[in-house]
């Protein structure tokens, strides 16, 4: 271990590495230019541009496109993929880009973008859209491509652990292939890139080594995006339900049809639920809306109780609450919603 003033060996039993990730570097010409920042040259801006392009429409292009938009930025949002949120289900992208786009944001999907070029008042950034070929001019650009795990220069090899781009790959306990040293976090190879999900493996690595019974279930994850609006996903969406073959049922309610999303003025998006239509069982559900990260908390806890539509159906939601649209997304996934049904 290298100090300010020198060095110091430290000696453990175990050791848990966890040495996160950092912003990925993808191969487009100019985007290591000097007026292209990543989320945390975001945070530190003398003072905000007239202009931003996001490069990347996942969680964290979409939390600081929306961001700067709130501020009176101009924003345009760049995603490869055919919608935002890509990672999750297809609801959350198509109600992201619909509010986005009604706040003033410039959602451009199915796109990707050729080069970064420098200009007199910022840069050009050239987008490629099939055959089709435009410019946007930008005062900053934001990389929000993804992230890659630190896994370079911090002796792996001297332990004889070789990582891939995923990272370190661990066991449920978060036991790398050397015995006592674990990896956690978003330099583990497993589980999602989340504060949350490292925090829970941290738990499970020390309960390990201090040789309680502890493991890693993914099974039921939430994955939040803190925009505005905000989303929030646990599960699986309804096209992995179909590609795991499941026969799905799926259930949709809008906030614009629920009494405490009209007391506070915010009823843009809605929930979705994914079941299996023989069992019931929830198998994802997913929200676009107010304190979406905050209501994904049933989903999360349903699934992992494995409940089923019916067990949601007979538990009494508060009113005049928000949580009434999930409780509005069962009875509309078995065919008989009380109110109006999302559309």
């Amino acid at each position: 271990m290298t100090l300010d003033d020198g060095e110091e060996t430290v000696i453990g039993k175990n050791v848990i590495i966890a040495t996160g990730s950092r912003n990925m570097q993808v191969p487009i010409p100019g985007l290591d230019g000097p007026r292209v920042i990543d989320h945390w040259g975001a945070m530190t801006l003398p003072e905000l541009p007239a202009s931003m392009c996001v490069i990347g429409g996942g969680a964290i292009g979409v939390e600081y496109g929306s961001l700067f938009q709130s501020f009176g930025v101009q924003v345009t949002i760049v995603e490869m993929l055919p919608r935002l949120a890509p990672l999750m289900d297809a609801f959350i992208g198509e109600e992201l880009a619909r509010s986005l786009k009604r706040r003033g944001v410039s959602v451009r999907t199915g796109t990707r973008v050729a080069r970064v070029e420098q200009s007199e008042g910022g840069c050009v950034v050239t987008l490629q859209a099939g055959d089709d070929e435009e410019q946007v001019e930008a005062e900053l650009v934001l990389s929000a491509i993804g992230r890659a795990p630190n896994v370079e220069e911090i002796g792996l090899e001297v332990l004889g652990l070789k990582a891939t781009r995923k990272g370190i790959a661990v066991d449920t306990r978060m036991r790398t292939a050397v015995p006592h040293v674990y990896a956690i976090g978003d330099v583990a190879a497993d589980g999602a890139m989340l504060a949350h999900v490292a925090m829970h493996q941290g738990v499970v690595a020390a309960e390990d080594a201090l040789g309680h019974t502890a493991a890693m279930d993914y099974c039921a994850v939430p994955s939040c995006i803190f925009s505005a609006p905000e989303a929030a996903s646990v599960g699986m969406s309804e096209e992995e339900a179909r590609a795991a073959g499941y026969q799905v049922i799926t259930g949709s309610f809008g906030f614009r049809a629920n009494g405490k999303a009209a007391a506070i003025g915010d009823k843009d998006g809605g929930a979705k639920i994914v079941a299996d239509e023989a069992t019931k069982a929830i198998l994802g559900m997913h929200i676009v809306g107010p304190h979406a990260s905050d209501l994904i908390l049933e989903g999360t806890l349903a699934m992992s109780l494995e409940a089923t539509l019916e067990e949601i159906e007979t538990t009494i939601h508060s009113h005049p609450t928000l949580g009434e649209v999930l409780h509005e997304a069962a009875l509309g996934a078995m065919g008989r919603p009380l109110h109006v049904p999302f559309k």
